[in-house]
């Protein structure tokens, strides 16, 4: 999808998710792509469309670039949701937002809501048509130390897997869109 946002200066709202496997080895792995335009090591996610909250984006981004179905996924949460009320739609917390530069000639930036999920298995389908297929599963190390990572990738990685031994692990069907 294309920058919801074109203004100069302009803040275009996007989604990703670290998905996290602690059964590929002693260290958790992280999935990361080859992004196809930019060439960079990057978390699955995309672009908020105007009908989406962030939550239904990152389910989407989590089919289309990584092919993960919802029933294959935990989301990690600080605390154990309530019953979600009748009245509310209530959505998981967000591991934390990140705003990034995409476009240094016109100043417009990412404003990127991220989560941290985890599977215990491989993804159910390929990513869908288009998508990188240059899916890699690597630890914080192996990142930081690959140069097509972002400088803030390793950073990010590194928050996501802390939260894996202090969150807890909610099933994503849980949340409504899941």
């Amino acid at each position: 999808m294309p920058h919801t946002v074109t203004s100069p200066g302009g803040h275009c709202p996007t989604v990703s998710a670290w998905i996290i496997r602690a059964d590929l080895g002693p260290e958790p792995r992280l999935l990361v792509h080859l992004h196809k335009r930019y060439g960079i090591l990057v978390q699955p996610g995309g672009h908020v469309e105007p009908d989406e909250h962030a939550w239904k984006a990152c389910l989407r981004e989590m089919r289309e670039e990584a092919g993960y179905e919802p029933d294959q996924l935990a989301v990690l949460q600080p605390f154990l949701m309530p019953e979600q009320p009748a009245s509310n739609v209530l959505t998981p917390t967000p591991l934390l937002q990140n705003c990034h530069l995409v476009d240094p000639d016109r100043g417009t930036r990412h404003w990127d809501t991220v989560f941290a999920i985890v599977t215990d298995g491989p993804p159910r389908h390929s990513p869908a048509e288009g998508e990188s297929e240059d899916l890699r599963w690597m630890t914080v190390a192996e990142l930081a130390a690959d140069p097509t990572a972002t400088p803030d990738g390793p950073v990010i990685a590194r928050h996501a897997i802390d939260a894996l031994s202090t969150w807890h692990r909610v099933p994503v069907v849980t949340f409504p869109g899941g």
